[in-house]
């Protein structure tokens, strides 16, 4: 596992303190410490998905590109990725010529949740084409949704949120 991560750094040459440093840390993140000396191909779908994570957060770019980051995550990776990954998009990174890059994060997720708890701005997309796109309070909004997904979403995220809540309620 730590290996894999450490691909993230491979384009960086020789290996540093700060390097290991930022490994340990992208794995810590992910919460892959404990599995640091296992085989890849011996984890669960979930803990995979941690690991290019990890080794995504190892590289230090200012630039992240993630495509469903949170599928396979459980609730609580699923939550403390998104909270990383709000902290991250708020700092700027060194650039090799010692200049600084403001972080961007630029994600795809079917979550809308997730979508509007880590995004500054969205772009909502149906059937391959842009339908909105913007500040997510002005693009996700209940006649945009329901357009983009043929059906009532405020609507099942209210239930689903309803049911929950009353589950918890008799805890």
């Amino acid at each position: 596992v730590k290996e894999c991560v450490e691909l993230g750094r491979f384009v960086r040459g020789v290996r540093t303190s700060h390097d290991r440093e930022v490994i340990d840390r992208a794995m810590e993140l992910c919460g892959l410490s404990d599995l640091a000396q296992h085989p890849v191909d011996a984890l669960s779908g979930g803990q995979l998905q941690r690991v290019f994570l990890a080794r995504t957060i190892a590289q230090e770019a200012p630039v992240i590109l993630l495509d469903e980051p949170t599928n396979h995550l459980d609730l609580r990776y699923q939550n403390e990725l998104m909270e990383y990954l709000k902290e991250w998009e708020k700092g700027q990174t060194c650039l090799p010529d010692g200049s600084t890059c403001r972080n961007t994060l630029i994600g795809i997720y079917h979550d809308i949740g997730l979508a509007a708890q880590v995004s500054r701005d969205v772009v909502l997309m149906k059937d391959g084409r842009v339908l909105s796109a913007g500040k997510k309070e002005q693009v996700l909004s209940r006649e945009r949704l329901t357009d983009a997904f043929d059906f009532d979403v405020t609507k099942a995220l209210r239930e689903r949120q309803e049911v929950l809540e009353s589950c918890l309620s008799h805890s």
